[in-house]
């Protein structure tokens, strides 16, 4: 089941005291991607959050921090599953497609036009890539906090980075 894999994602002191409930909130149906992007949110910001590493480290009770994190699991992504993307984000998201992938486009031709063809042929084939992340951001991300944000973009940049020498 992907719920008990992602709890994994977990800080240890987190899944002791609010696993259980975690996995039965999440059931047995399947979870969609909008939820598995906030659970993974979630976990993210549980390692990086300055209070949980300072409870876990002391072994103290996780109150507080750990309860409004499972307080925002339970309103956002495991209770609202249907939650569906506003018709405002989808335009948005739209034009980030477009807007981008014009744009990395023209970038690329303008490399090739100087003279700098190996370059413009790099950023042509991640025109699409390089947009699915923008898109990502404005879609999944942007109530996540700055924190989990930079984490995700960051391991996107990575993994683009890691593609240009493949």
């Amino acid at each position: 089941m992907i719920a008990e894999r992602l709890l994994w994602l977990y800080p240890r002191k987190w899944r002791e005291r609010y696993g259980d409930e975690f996995l039965a909130l999440t059931g047995d149906r399947p979870l969609v991607f909008r939820q598995v992007v906030d659970i993974v949110s979630a976990a993210i910001d549980a390692r990086l959050s300055l209070d949980m590493r300072r409870m876990a480290g002391h072994g103290t009770n996780l109150g507080g921090e750990g309860d409004v994190m499972m307080a925002t699991l339970k309103r956002t992504c495991l209770m609202n599953a249907g939650a569906a993307v506003t018709i405002r984000d989808g335009l948005i998201g739209a034009g980030v497609i477009v807007g981008g992938s014009i744009a990395v486009s023209a970038l690329a031709a303008a490399l090739t036009l100087t003279g700098h063809r190996a370059a413009g042929e790099a950023v042509k084939r991640f025109a699409l890539p390089v947009t699915i992340v923008l898109w990502a951001h404005f879609m999944y991300l942007r109530a996540q906090p700055w924190k989990v944000q930079a984490v995700f973009l960051g391991a996107m940049a990575v993994l683009l980075t890691i593609g240009l020498f493949l």
